[in-house]
């Protein structure tokens, strides 16, 4: 397996929110549960001006937006994810007042939805195989198993999250594939 880039410079970060994006956003979450909220408190507009908000000012990381975007970044089939919007006929702000869209606002603002600990774990030891040479190694794999079920994490986490993680620091799709199978096995 070969990466993209270079992994020591590592940098899974949130979004820092400005004082009226961090206001927009609490709501959404506060208030998305909540059986006829959604129309009512016009949580899609909220969602849709955070949205306009961060994408102003750039602060969705690339790699996020393609995993969004890009089909050469879909996990499982030839659609991104928008492209399944469209295809059920949500276009623009349509779009971005789906309810389903605040799921990937929310990978937006924060990354890969996994435990800090995993993704630090999942970096040190990336880096440490890349020490050893450009493919990733057996006991990168066994790590990879052995730290999925000491963190429990859920199917969701052991498939769309970890791809994401393994783009988000530089793997390519398919790297990223082979990366997502071991940790579905785990």
């Amino acid at each position: 397996m070969k990466s993209n880039t270079d992994h020591n410079s590592v940098n899974i970060k949130e979004i820092e929110l400005a004082k009226e994006e961090a206001k927009l956003y609490k709501k959404l979450i506060q208030q998305s549960n909540i059986p006829g909220s959604w129309l009512k408190n016009n949580l899609a507009d909220t969602m849709m001006i955070l949205f306009i908000m961060l994408q102003k000012r750039d602060a969705i990381p690339e790699i996020r937006m393609k995993v969004f975007t890009d089909p050469e970044f879909s996990e499982l089939r030839n659609l991104s994810p928008k492209q399944v919007f469209e295809k059920n006929g949500q276009y623009g702000s349509d779009l971005l007042r789906h309810p389903d869209f605040l799921k990937y606002l929310t990978y937006f603002i924060f990354g890969p939805d996994l435990p800090k600990e995993f993704i630090s774990g999942f970096c040190d030891s990336v880096e440490m195989d890349q020490m050893f040479g450009p493919e990733v190694s057996e006991d990168f794999l066994k790590m990879l198993r052995k730290s999925v079920r000491q963190f429990n994490l859920s199917k969701h986490q052991r498939t769309t999250e970890v791809f994401r993680l393994a783009l988000e620091i530089g793997f390519n799709k398919e790297d990223s594939m082979i990366i997502r199978k071991h940790a579905m096995n785990a």
